[in-house]
């Protein structure tokens, strides 16, 4: 006796995820967004087109449309770590600069937020 049994799952691959990413952040941010990386089914590395340099983090799964990106979070990260940079300069060694910017509703809301902005939340 056989059994044969039939999943009724979808395969994504990852030209479908770019797609449906950048899709998703159109809609959000009414901007044109690329794909870096492709890093799994449901993880990639974006950047506006505007801004090359801003990368971040996105999580979206197509079959149920839930996610989030870290585009917000970056986009004052970016200003911070050019601020720093900037003071730096002249500084004698070799030196990496991180930043990390914690989610809030306010901060997902206004892609064109200041830091000045983002320092009265």
């Amino acid at each position: 006796m056989a059994i044969a049994t039939l999943g009724g799952c979808k395969f994504y691959t990852k030209e479908d995820l770019s797609e449906y990413t950048k899709r998703r952040l159109k809609e959000e941010y009414g901007e044109e967004f690329e794909i870096k990386t492709v890093i799994d089914g449901r993880h990639t590395i974006a950047y506006p087109i505007k801004n090359p340099e801003l990368l971040f983090e996105t999580t979206y799964v197509i079959s149920n449309g839930n996610g989030h990106n870290q585009y917000i979070q970056e986009t004052v990260a970016f200003q911070y770590k050019k601020l720093i940079i900037e003071k730096f300069k002249d500084f004698q060694y070799n030196f990496h600069v991180d930043v990390d910017i914690s989610w809030t509703e306010l901060t997902r809301a206004n892609p064109n937020i200041t830091i000045g902005e983002y320092d009265k939340l």
